[in-house]
């Protein structure tokens, strides 16, 4: 288990949450596998009476010379039996926490003497922090493997989306026998199906894509209303001056009626033709 394992910001996340910096965290996950129990024990004891020599001293102001040998065995021995399944790296950074008001345990109360009791105390303490640290690690990595699930669930889903419009799709073209023709030929597109599809996520397409399919869809709406609207003139249906106050009304960016449902006709029909269109 490491921090590479989930997101630097859920790492963020925990390490503003505990008030610790980030190698501290990395000292409680990276050292689950070196527990001072795996050691061979004469192994343990030495590295244990090192770090209590160095930690004892810094942080408490035993001093050495004044301390019997014995009391280091026995206070090596104690974190053995009680705290075996931490490493040394943690005992020393017990004792820093302590020192750094990180851990509810007052190490002057017990200053310049090798207090056992105290040991105690102060790896209790460090333990529940440490615990603490773990189930956070283990939920950010539960919870970025859920968020990958999700989306492996959704590609699924896309792909399982994109096979099914495709065929139908395909099927359309194969009753009018032809090929698959331009989008502007596509008058029998459902619109409203393939935009649903589409703000459901059940089809999906990049968004920069769909901000210029949108552009797209409003230039062809614009020249698709210029085009009935001279073929009504030209049946005398509408005056000269009407297509003159519609292409003002284009130019000068004013709502022009019926153009906006053209246009969102037009997108529906362009999202699908990107979707399926051959490659």
């Amino acid at each position: 288990m490491d921090l590479q394992n989930f997101k630097k910001g859920s790492a963020k996340k925990i390490i503003q949450s505990l008030e610790i910096k980030e190698e501290q965290l990395r000292t409680i996950i990276n050292n689950t596998n070196n527990a001072v129990r795996n050691f061979p024990p004469a192994d343990a004891e030495q590295a244990l009476i090192g770090a209590l020599y160095l930690c004892t001293a810094l942080y408490m102001g035993v001093k050495k010379d004044r301390t019997p040998d014995e009391i280091y065995q026995a206070g090596a021995q104690f974190i053995l039996n009680n705290f075996g399944f931490l490493s040394i790296a943690d005992i020393k950074q017990a004792f820093e926490l302590a020192a750094a008001k990180r851990l509810q345990v007052d190490l002057k109360a017990y200053y310049g003497t090798f207090d056992i009791e105290a040991i105690g105390e102060l790896l209790n303490a460090y333990k529940l922090f440490r615990n603490t640290a773990l189930n956070a690690v283990q939920s950010a990595i539960k919870k970025e493997q859920q968020r990958q699930q999700e989306e492996a669930n959704k590609e699924m889903k896309n792909a399982d989306a994109r096979a099914a419009f495709c065929a139908e799709v395909l099927k359309w073209v194969a009753m009018a026998k032809e090929e698959i023709p331009p989008f502007n030929t596509w008058q029998e597109i459902p619109a409203a199906k393939v935009t649903a599809a589409f703000e459901s996520e059940a089809l999906k397409l990049d968004g920069e894509i769909k901000k210029q399919i949108w552009k797209q869809a409003g230039l062809e709406a614009v020249k698709k209303m210029r085009q009935e609207k001279a073929q009504q003139v030209a049946a005398g249906l509408l005056s000269a001056g009407h297509v003159k106050q519609f292409l003002d009304d284009i130019k000068n960016g004013a709502e022009v009626k019926g153009l906006q449902e053209k246009r969102k006709v037009i997108y529906a029909q362009l999202l699908l033709w990107h979707f399926v269109k051959p490659v």
